[in-house]
């Protein structure tokens, strides 16, 4: 997302989960900053804001999955 980076996937859900050594988001809460991008805008340009200013980039897919179980049952 952000400019001058790689493309990064960015994953929603009902709260955070990080990698096992705590450094890296899997799974943003769905009330974080970064989630504005799924609620306010469709692939395209997209912003969101930080404490440290606003992040700007352009969104390239926004999808929604469904799981039950454990189990991906649908996109």
């Amino acid at each position: 997302m952000e400019d001058g980076k790689e493309s990064e996937s960015i994953y929603l859900g009902i709260g955070s989960y990080l990698d096992e050594d705590g450094d890296t988001f899997l799974v943003y809460d769905w009330r974080a900053p970064v989630s504005s991008l799924y609620y306010d805008y469709s692939p395209g340009l997209a912003a969101y804001q930080t404490p440290d200013g606003e992040i700007t980039g352009t969104m390239l897919l926004k999808r929604q999955f469904v799981i039950r179980d454990g189990e991906r049952c649908g996109i």
